[in-house]
Order: structure tokens, then C-alpha cells, then sequence
């Protein structure tokens, strides 16, 4: 008995090793032109089955090559099998229940795989020039070879151990917020664009970029200072929620740069006399900063000075007042000219860091300014 055809694609379906359902979700996904030969679907134009996919694999459709793009992002899959070897433009298996890219295209020069539960880029597409991979568990990214990305590279939001294999240029932007780091030891030599290692745990930006064509986040981490930042003139510099008590170590190309600099170690104040210091005197030495900025006081309220006894009497500042105080020679100034430190000896709490610093180690420093703070040197005590 011959079986009754009543539409031309019940004729085309009847001929194709494809289900009915198989082509349904081929003709409503597809944008372009779909073929099936031997099992293997081709398409000349884009795939997007976003949403679409009910199970947890593509299977029983199997792709071969997709000229255009290809999306099977916010689905359930649990496995890229049956996706196809060659994908034109991008390739996105993003917000899915994926735990490797084993089975995904092997070229691909967009490829998105956000927001799944990678712990590493082993099986990315091998021509992949820009890619997008935060919101996963990538432990590291040493499959990537070193090898250069022409556009950008996300990974925010991951737990990298390790920035080994990381691309040693980028064409666009860079970001590794808020991945755990400790180190940017392995990082990008040059990013064209932006750069961002913001909320991490870095204590330094040694072995970071060198060169950063547009903006430099580094906010959010626990780095005491700007050295080892990229050298070149920047857009932007975000160094805000840190550790930071000197900026006098800038890069001479960056005196003039654009810094956020709130919430650090100093106050913003006394951050930016030092800015402007290195910008009008082209001097590096935080001593000599301290007795200029000494020299010039002029009893404002909220001037450098004034934040400095402010920060002296903090007791949550007690490790950077530790750090501020050998690091601008504060004992040097009070042999060498201790009536310069007189604003500061006034106005200082008894009780406070600065005092508790200097008590314990009162052979540093002179008797004159021991004096003008109260304290005692050893000999007097003995009645010298």
C-alpha cells in the first residue's frame, strides 16, 4: 500500500533520515537554507535555538557545517555532541549545564560559553578570536596556548588558580575580575582596549599588561601601590578599594593621568598632594613629598596635613600608618629638621597608631620630637 502524501514537505521528510519533529525544529530555527545528507545537516545561514532544545544533547541531529551563526544558549544540554565542526561567525552555548566543550566546532571565531560549569577552555573552538567565558569554574586556561586573540577575552567571575596559557597580545579587551587571583604572573603583554583585574586578591600588578590601550581596573583588590601598572598614557585608571599609601611610584608617562583612588589605605587627600608632587616637582621620593607638603601647609581643614593626623589617630589604619611612617622616613625628618613635623606632634593623640609606632621604637627618633610628643626617650627616663 502507497502511503498519501498531502504536502511537498511530507514528500521532502519522507526522504530525509529525519523525523518530523527533527525538521520542525530545523525549519524554525534555521535562517537560511537547511540540507541532510547521510544524517549530517548543513546549513547556509544561521541556527538559532535558543530556548528550543529540550533535551540534554542535540542528539539525534547532527550538524556538519553552519556558515552563520549558531545558538543553542539557555537550554539544558549537558554535552555539545552533535554540534557541528565549522561555525562561520558565532558559535554560543552560553547558560546551559555544560562541564566541557568536548564535542563543540573546531573553528568557530566567536564562541560564547558563559554561565556554565567549565573548569577549562580545553576543546574551544581553535580559531576562536573572541571569546567569552564568565560565570563558570575555569580553574585555569592553559589551553589557549599563549596563542593571540584578535578581539577580547572574558573570563570574569571564574576561580583561576593560574594565568598560564594566557594570550600574550589581545586585540580588544581583557577581563579577569572577580577570579580569585592572587598573581597577574602569565597575564597579556598588550591589550589593545581595556583591562580589568578588578575584585580580586592581587597585593600587586606586577606581571600585568605593560601596555593598556584604554581604561585600567584594578579596584577591589588589596595592591599597596601602582607599581608595575602599564606604562603607557591610559584613558582611565580605577585604583579605588585598596590598599594603596603611595602613588609617587607612577609611571612618569601616568602623572597625568586620570586615577580613581577612593577608599585606599591613605585618604584621597593626602593620595593626590602626592600625584600632584611627582606632576609639578617630576620628584619620586616620598620623603622629599612629606617635607614639601610640610613646608606648605596652610591649616586647611581638609588639606593633606590635616588628613594625615586624621589617619595618625585611626585605629583601622594602624598597618598603614605603620607603612606611611617608614616608607617617608618620618624618623629621618625628626633628626634632620624636627620642627618641621610640629603640625603634626600637636595635633597627634597620645594613644594613638603613630604614638604606639613610635613608642616601641623611640631609638629611631629624635629626643626633640619625642619631646614635642611627650614621650620620653630611654636616657631620660634614666634621669639623663
Amino acid at each position: 500500500m502507497v502511503r498519501k502524501l498531502s504536502k511537498f514537505r511530507d514528500f521532502v521528510t519522507e526522504n530525509l533520515q529525519l523525523s518530523s519533529s527533527e525538521v520542525s525544529i530545523l525549519d524554525e530555527c534555521t535562517r537560511g537554507v537547511w540540507k541532510e545528507s547521510n544524517g549530517v545537516i548543513n546549513i547556509e545561514g544561521d541556527f538559532i535555538a535558543d530556548g528550543k532544545i529540550t533535551g540534554k544533547t542535540l542528539s539525534p541531529l547532527v550538524f556538519g557545517k553552519v556558515s552563520g551563526s549558531f545558538d543553542i544558549s539557555n537550554n539544558s544540554l549537558e554535552s555539545l555532541e552533535g554540534c557541528p565542526s565549522e561555525v562561520g561567525s558565532e558559535f554560543n552555548c552560553s547558560s546551559n549545564l555544560l562541564s566541557s566543550l568536548s564535542g563543540g566546532p573546531k573553528k568557530a571565531p566567536d564562541y560564547f560559553c558563559a554561565n556554565n560549569y567549565l573548569i577549562s577552555l580545553e576543546g574551544i573552538a581553535e580559531d576562536a578570536h573572541n571569546i567569552s567565558a564568565p560565570g563558570n569554574s575555569l580553574e585555569d586556561i592553559s589551553a589557549l596556548n599563549g596563542r593571540p586573540i584578535k578581539e577580547n577575552l572574558f573570563l570574569h567571575n571564574n576561580f583561576l588558580k593560574s594565568l598560564d596559557g594566557c594570550p600574550k597580545e589581545i586585540g580588544g579587551s581583557l577581563d579577569l575580575s572577580e577570579c580569585n587571583l592572587s598573581s597577574l604572573k602569565g597575564c597579556s603583554i598588550k591589550v589593545v582596549k581595556n583591562f580589568d583585574c578588578s575584585g580580586n586578591e592581587l597585593t600587586s600588578l606586577e606581571g600585568g599588561p605593560s601596555f593598556v590601550g584604554g581604561y585600567y581596573d584594578c579596584g577591589n583588590n588589596s595592591i599597596t601601590s601602582l607599581e608595575g601598572i602599564a606604562s603607557n598614557k591610559m584613558k582611565w585608571i580605577d585604583a579605588s578599594n585598596n590598599q594603596i599609601y603611595s602613588v609617587i611610584d607612577l609611571p612618569t608617562g601616568l602623572v597625568n593621568a586620570k586615577v580613581g583612588l577612593h577608599k585606599n589605605a591613605l585618604p584621597l587627600e593626602i593620595l593626590r598632594s602626592q600625584q600632584e608632587f611627582v606632576e609639578d616637582k617630576g620628584d619620586i621620593n616620598l620623603r622629599n613629598w612629606l617635607e614639601f607638603t610640610l613646608k606648605n601647609e596652610k591649616g586647611e581643614r581638609y588639606s593633606p596635613v590635616a588628613r594625615m593626623v586624621e589617619m595618625f589617630n585611626d585605629d583601622r589604619r594602624k598597618d598603614a600608618v605603620i607603612k606611611f611612617i617608614e616608607k617617608t622616613d618620618l624618623a629621618g625628618i625628626s633628626k634632620d629638621n624636627p620642627k618641621l613635623l610640629a603640625p603634626i606632634a600637636t595635633e597627634v593623640n597620645k594613644n594613638s597608631p603613630m604614638v604606639e609606632y613610635i613608642n616601641k621604637n623611640k631609638d629611631l627618633f629624635s629626643d626633640e620630637f619625642l619631646d614635642s610628643l611627650e614621650i620620653s626617650s630611654d636616657l631620660k627616663d634614666l634621669g639623663f
